[in-house]
């Protein structure tokens, strides 16, 4: 609405009419349904950013840092070395997932479950656990430091 008012007091100032500024502000807004239409895709866009599914993926030394994946899934995908440092990961499912040497550095695990997944040289340090499951899971060689451990099932 503000951008609105300042268009219509530039075409005041550039000498048109209350009418004319009114008319050539409510014409620069250009189709309504076409308005709509473009704040829906832009939502639709970033809830699938957000619920992405990796599942059956080899995405090794992929670079996850600081990104928000809720409720993603990354199942039976292969993430050898990756980088998921200071990440959202709440609610996220590693089922049968690769991975070996994978970095999560103040990641928020809330909610996560990690089932039937090679873990083995993992390192986890400063991380949200709360609620997360660990289970069947190869923790050979893992390293847990700091974060804190509410309601988790290893």
């Amino acid at each position: 609405m503000q951008n609105l008012r300042e268009k219509y007091d530039d075409y005041k100032a550039k000498g048109y009419s209350d009418d004319e500024a009114y008319q050539l502000t409510t014409d620069s807004i250009g189709e309504v349904s076409e308005l709509i239409a473009s704040i829906n895709l832009q939502q639709n866009e970033l809830e699938e950013a957000v619920h992405m599914n990796y599942s059956r993926q080899r995405l090794h030394d992929s670079d996850f840092r600081s990104v928000t994946v809720q409720n993603g899934k990354f199942n039976s995908a292969d993430l050898k070395g990756s980088d998921f440092s200071h990440a959202n990961l709440t609610d996220c499912s590693f089922k049968s997932s690769n991975l070996n040497k994978c970095v999560f550095e103040g990641t928020d695990l809330t909610g996560a479950v990690f089932k039937r997944s090679n873990l083995k040289g993992a390192c986890f340090k400063d991380c949200v656990y709360d609620r997360a499951h660990f289970k069947g899971c190869n923790l050979e060689g893992l390293s847990f430091k700091g974060g804190s451990l509410q309601s988790d099932h290893f």
